[in-house]
């Protein structure tokens, strides 16, 4: 009886933990480490970026995502690389579906860091881009022309 009993304990102790497992490892993350942002909190914040960017090709710039942070402040949260990468790709959807140039390239041109992002960009949009970071440089400096003869009397 004591060892059906124990037997009993430890199933159910052990499904206590399963069921616990995703609020214990949330409770686990670095103090700073954040859940991640919302949908909504994206979507707001690619809107917030993408006019500082269009502003950012009216004006012939680019910028780079400090000059974003500077410029936008609170609009602006702090966010993973992957979180980024997600905003750069909304906001640059309404320009893919319409043929425009993709805004995000101006962040890639001043932050060599952000290629990387941009490529993904562009990918994650379906569109094709070199793989080797020469091929992939010579892109985004035909993608910022782009944007700036695009965007220079609008």
């Amino acid at each position: 009886m004591d060892l059906a009993q124990e037997k009993l304990l430890y199933g159910e102790r052990t499904s206590a933990k399963a069921l616990l497992a995703p609020w214990s490892a949330s409770s686990q993350r670095p103090a700073g480490e954040k859940a991640g942002l919302s949908p909504q909190v994206l979507s707001r914040t690619a809107i917030a970026i993408r006019g500082a960017l269009k502003k950012a090709a009216r004006g012939q710039r680019t910028t780079s995502w400090e000059q974003l942070k500077d410029q936008l402040g609170s609009a602006l949260p702090h966010m993973t690389s992957a979180e980024r990468t997600k905003v750069l790709t909304l906001v640059d959807q309404s320009s893919a579906a319409t043929d425009q140039p993709l805004l995000s390239v101006l962040v890639a041109a001043s932050s060599p860091a952000l290629a990387q992002s941009y490529q993904q960009v562009v990918l994650n949009l379906g569109m094709a881009v070199p793989d080797d970071d020469e091929g992939l440089a010579d892109v985004i400096e035909a993608d910022t022309d782009h944007v700036h003869r695009f965007w220079k009397h609008r």
